[in-house]
């Protein structure tokens, strides 16, 4: 499955905070979306954005609803329901205001995945690819430019991993791009195609930054290293009923190289014409629980290892995927900015 001429030496900050990421990691895979059902996944990292755009907004109806019935209410004093209403509206300018910024970055992010598909076909999707670094400094570097405290530099430096991957496609950009241009609400979109072009940030006039070159792969890879898989391990086989168990075959399966797809993760999004809702859920691949042939494999590799695990096969009716409603959203289209929004992809 790892052909050593193929496989490609890399760097990878990963969150393990992100469900999806610490339950591959405690495998011991790194995959992009789109390595396998190209129609069907999405990256960890455009999810978690499009959850908090849909949490946001949740937030912000709740919020003004919440204030509301308070201030209706007819035995409330006058001077009090001027206090909440100016309470009110300085809660709602908050929330609005990161709506507002969260918005930009993900419609500049849609831009950038229109213009990709249009003019640059061949270079990774930044919705399906994951992103890498060729080298630790790199890595190190692009840490110390993202994160402005050097406490949360240092919590973010211990998950960076050392990662053999085997690329399909590859595609190798300038991560100031992003950090300079993404908060802004230009029309002007020239930039969007410098940073799919490769061309450095600071190769145009007046630009005096030195590059982050990260790599957006599509693909599949070994994470190397056991310190942050036995911190991921530990946080996701208490995430449900047996599923230590699952994680267990999953992690021998794979690092074994019996299968690839064991217990693969994915985040998705499902469109509804019915609701005209789009909602975005965790999917766990259960195909290879199920192949005999596969498990007997796996079974055999443990047993030689004599790792003490209850056999997959007497467990699975027994299965409970963990409460996933956090991670799952609902966002309306019906809202014609949401609507204007989604349609430009």
């Amino acid at each position: 499955m790892f052909a050593s001429e193929n496989i490609k030496e890399l760097y990878a900050y990963i969150d393990t905070d992100n469900p999806l990421a610490c339950w591959e990691v405690a495998i011991g895979r790194v995959r992009s979306a789109d390595d396998r059902d190209k129609n069907f996944g999405i990256s960890s990292w455009m999810y978690n954005r499009l959850k908090k755009f849909a949490k946001l907004q949740d937030k912000l109806y709740n919020s003004l609803e919440q204030w509301d019935n308070i201030i209706e209410n007819e035995n409330l004093k006058d001077c009090l329901k001027n206090k909440y209403q100016k309470t009110r509206l300085s809660d709602k300018n908050q929330i609005q205001a990161e709506l507002d910024l969260l918005t930009t970055q993900i419609r500049n992010e849609f831009h950038l995945e229109h213009i990709r598909k249009n003019y640059f076909p061949n270079e990774v999707s930044r919705f399906t690819g994951v992103f890498f670094f060729e080298s630790l400094k790199d890595a190190k570097n692009a840490i110390k430019k993202w994160f402005n405290c050097e406490s949360m530099q240092q919590e973010k430096l211990k998950n960076i991993v050392n990662v053999h991957f085997l690329a399909n496609h590859c595609s190798k950009v300038d991560s100031n791009w992003i950090l300079k241009k993404i908060n802004q609400n230009d029309d002007n979109n020239d930039w969007m195609h410098h940073y799919w072009s490769g061309v450095c940030y600071f190769n145009i006039p007046y630009k005096l930054e030195d590059p982050i070159f990260e790599l957006i792969v599509s693909g599949i890879g070994k994470i190397q290293g056991k310190s942050l898989r036995e911190h991921a391990y530990q946080k996701a086989k208490l995430a449900g009923k047996n599923f230590d168990i699952f994680l267990e075959t999953a992690i021998w399966g794979f690092y074994c190289d019996v299968s690839k797809d064991i217990g693969l993760s994915k985040f998705a999004l499902l469109y509804s014409p019915k609701t005209q809702e789009v909602e975005g859920h965790f999917y766990i691949y259960m195909d290879d629980y199920k192949n005999k042939h596969i498990l007997n494999k796996i079974s055999n590799i443990m047993n030689k290892n004599k790792v003490k695990c209850t056999p997959i096969n007497e467990s699975i009716i027994n299965f409970q995927m963990p409460d996933q409603r956090e991670e799952s959203f609902s966002l309306s289209l019906k809202d014609i900015k949401t609507f204007e929004l989604f349609n430009e992809i």
